[in-house]
């Protein structure tokens, strides 16, 4: 089995690793496009077939795939894995430091964790040189396929290469052939790192994140605590506890593991089913992921498009239908199964079948034949869900979702190879007119539709059986691979309006269901830059209009919690606001809370490097000038003894995340400020 495809070693060759061996493969340099000195037949636009003789008098077609994406397609060589042939091992490290972030030049490693197929251990060593040999020992013991780490490509690993080549350490011996190991590549090996990883799941929506940390991420993921240390404390630790320190480099090395296992099954199938290994889907984002998929199954017989940078464009999106602000009872909420993509299949909209202002009927295009192969799988599988449990099925499935949603975002993408606005044009459009005749066949059979949103639509029902009548009518007379699915049933649901309007916003409601829980869209608490402060309390005002139906408890519990945050009796952890720094701190020409907070830390000894996108902490303190003036890093918060502006946290995160759900009850800012005195009824 093949585990990954490597070329950046050097100009001139590819490296196709195996688990037991390695092939050194040359280079196909190709000057000329698709290029191997015969004739190639492929398909063009408009399903047109053409015969090229490449030479230099041709045109250049395929000029940017890259050698070592057209060596994998030249010889089909996708990756197959397995979860069973795989084996890997989950490391992390810590480091004497007694300010700033670590500095591989001079602060030492003083613990390494590993897990390794359910064995744990830490290594700990005065000498740091016998510390790191001991761990390059365990690797070439466990000889595992896969390193796993969280950050582990901007952290561990490359400060441990470098403490490994200042102890005067062989780095190459932890490469499984000949090879030389270069900064955080290790051939044979992949390097999985768990932060890509999360990011990745967070693009696709499967997570919702305020920040990326480890403990917050383990937190979010498994409702559990690791252990807890104070990393800028660490070294102080060290000298008095040092089983404390011990216990906590295992604890993230097992956290990081955990969450690893859960989303590799999910993980392997998107590798297995877009064609693309394992360390570069976890590096990548959706739009390559389904490119490298696109690219696989038309490579032999489509002509693959240069990428282009195109001028932005604009196109008419989905129907929406606003709801008018208010609590309602009894909500059924309707969505098509895949609209978009089954659009896309039915319509054959594709960037090879458009031809003199029309999508050809057939044949079958290549994103259709695609997108079709999939759905049918995804159907297919469930079916078999239905009957019975089965984990990997599970994860295919849900491989075969994200796949299927991308698919649109990608044809709609300017710089994708395969964009075409005609074709994102008309997906939207016929989508537009089927949630319109859903609508209206609604309200003729006596429906009250609150709300639609592009394939969704929100209906008040009386009786259950009314709702799943009007589904089988609606389904009758759909062609193709269209189906209206029902989404769920909820007791009662709130939908604001606004800010500064009477009307309701779209894609901004709370919904209660049957078993108690509040589904949450559009709400501040997804926001990073929201405290939990004003997080608890937006879930707490939800909690006792929708579950408690209320709104008398919810308005006296913020009017109470004002007074708290007055009387400084909020404790700074739930005032803590997390903003990610993603250039350096110079390069912003507006100074931002979190750059002001990053600059004070800079200023008291901090490396700028490292808080390269890295997620600061802040909180606004009481003192005079410009909300950045005041964002003082929690690190120096704590030191200095500085206290919160109450003001602030009452004004521009509290109000702000509830008064967009009382305003639909009635109330305005300043009436929650004052008294709470009703202007209008709902």
């Amino acid at each position: 089995m093949i585990l990954h495809i490597e070329d950046r070693y050097s100009e001139q060759e590819i490296y196709v690793f195996y688990r037991d061996h390695y092939i050194r493969v040359p280079k196909i340099i190709y000057q000329y496009g698709y290029a191997q000195g015969k004739d190639v037949v492929k398909l063009w636009k408009g399903m047109e077939q053409i015969s090229l003789t490449i030479d230099s008098n041709n045109p250049i077609y395929e000029r940017k795939l890259s050698p070592k994406l057209r060596y994998i397609n030249d010889n089909k060589l996708y990756p197959n894995y397995k979860p069973v042939d795989i084996t890997s091992l989950t490391f992390d490290i810590e480091v004497y430091n007694r300010r700033g972030f670590p500095d591989p030049n001079h602060d030492k490693i003083i613990s390494i964790a590993y897990v390794y197929e359910g064995r744990e251990e830490v290594i700990s060593e005065e000498d740091e040189g016998q510390l790191i040999s001991k761990f390059f020992d365990v690797i070439r013991a466990y000889d595992p396929d896969i390193l796993v780490g969280y950050n582990i490509e901007e952290f561990d690993l490359p400060y441990l290469l470098k403490r490994a080549k200042l102890n005067n350490i062989d780095i190459n011996s932890i490469s499984r052939y000949d090879l030389p190991v270069l900064s955080n590549i290790i051939p044979g090996r992949i390097i999985f790192d768990v932060y890509n990883l999360i990011n990745l799941m967070s693009k696709f929506s499967l997570l919702d994140l305020d920040e990326y940390s480890l403990s917050h991420v383990y937190y979010k993921i498994f409702n559990e605590k690791k252990i807890e240390l104070d990393r800028e404390r660490l070294w102080e630790i060290w000298d008095r506890d040092k089983k404390s320190v011990i216990a906590y480099n295992l604890s993230d090395a097992k956290a990081t593991d955990r969450i690893y296992k859960k989303f590799l099954p999910l993980i392997l199938e998107l590798s297995n089913l877009s064609k693309m290994y394992l360390q570069d889907l976890i590096r990548s984002y959706s739009s390559k992921i389904v490119e490298n998929l696109i690219i696989a199954e038309g490579y032999d017989k489509f002509i693959i498009p240069d990428e282009e940078y195109r001028e932005e464009d604009s196109y008419q999106g989905g129907y929406v239908l606003t709801p008018n602000p208010g609590v309602y009872n009894n909500i059924a909420v309707l969505d098509f199964a895949s609209m978009y993509p089954s659009i896309i299949v039915s319509n054959n909209i594709d960037y090879y079948t458009y031809k003199d202002g029309e999508f050809l009927k057939s044949p079958l295009g290549l994103i259709p034949s695609i997108l079709k192969n999939i759905i049918e799988q995804r159907l297919s599988y469930k079916a078999i869900l239905r009957e019975r449990k089965d984990p990997g099925l599970e994860a295919k499935v849900q491989a075969l979702k994200i796949l299927a949603n991308s698919f649109y975002g990608y044809m709609a993408y300017r710089r994708s190879r395969f964009y075409i606005k005609e074709g994102a044009e008309k997906v939207t459009q016929i989508g537009r007119e089927m949630i319109k005749n859903v609508i209206s066949i609604a309200n003729q059979s006596g429906f009250q539709v609150i709300y639609a949103d592009t394939d969704s639509v929100f209906l008040l029902y009386k009786d259950e059986n009314d709702v799943y009548e009007f589904l089988d009518r609606i389904n009758n007379k759909l062609e193709g691979m269209m189906r209206l699915e029902l989404e769920d049933l909820y007791v009662r649901g709130l939908f604001v309006a606004k800010r500064d309007e009477e009307i309701g916003a779209k894609k901004k409601y709370a919904l209660l269901s049957k078993d108690g829980k509040i589904k949450v869209r559009g709400f501040e608490l997804l926001r990073r830059d929201w405290c939990q402060l004003a997080r608890e309390a937006q879930q707490q005002v939800l909690k006792m209009i929708l579950i408690d139906n209320n709104p008398s408890q919810a308005i006296e519990y913020v009017k109470n919690l004002i007074d708290d945050i007055r009387n400084h009796k909020i404790d700074y952890e739930k005032l803590v606001i997390y903003n990610r720094l993603y250039k350096k701190i110079g390069s912003y020409q507006r100074v931002m809370p979190e750059v002001a907070a990053a600059k004070k830390l800079v200023d008291a000894g901090w490396d700028e490097k490292s808080l390269l996108n890295r997620v600061i902490r802040y909180i606004i303190v009481d003192r005079q000038g410009r909300i950045a003036d005041k964002a003082e890093p929690l690190e120096l918060y704590l030191k200095n003894n500085l206290k919160y502006d109450p003001e602030y946290y009452i004004e521009h995160q509290l109000l702000p995340a509830i008064t967009s759900i009382l305003s639909s009850l009635g109330y305005n800012d300043d009436q929650i400020k004052s008294g709470f005195k009703q202007h209008r009824l709902l």
